[in-house]
């Protein structure tokens, strides 16, 4: 994949995370597409199910996970949410959770 051309990649964070190594970045973003493609049901599911704290869970894995291949708009995006559900405020989980996931969907399309 041609990481420069990303819609949803900063190339600049992502070789700064990955210490300037594309291969390495190429490597780690695989692992993200694998991991992503089945555990992203686990937010839909614990979303639906209005389980906040599985919800929480993976909201932060996916915050972590795609700041570690440059996705940083996703990851703030995901922060926001799980900072918003530490606080008890489920409205916002559920006013930004399309949008978020919309944008997971998106990124994992582009891996692919």
């Amino acid at each position: 994949m041609n990481f420069k051309q990303s819609k949803y990649i900063d190339y600049d964070a992502a070789m700064d995370i990955c210490e300037g190594d594309e291969e390495f970045l190429d490597t780690v973003t695989q692992c993200f597409l694998e991991e992503w493609q089945e555990r992203k049901n686990r937010i839909y599911t614990s979303f639906a199910q209005e389980d906040w704290e599985t919800y929480r869970i993976n909201v932060h894995a996916l915050k972590s996970g795609s700041l570690n291949i440059g996705a940083v708009a996703l990851s703030e995006e995901a922060k926001a949410i799980e900072f918003a559900i530490k606080d008890g405020d489920f409205n916002f989980a559920k006013d930004n959770h399309a949008k978020c996931l919309n944008h997971l969907e998106e990124l994992l399309l582009e891996l692919n």
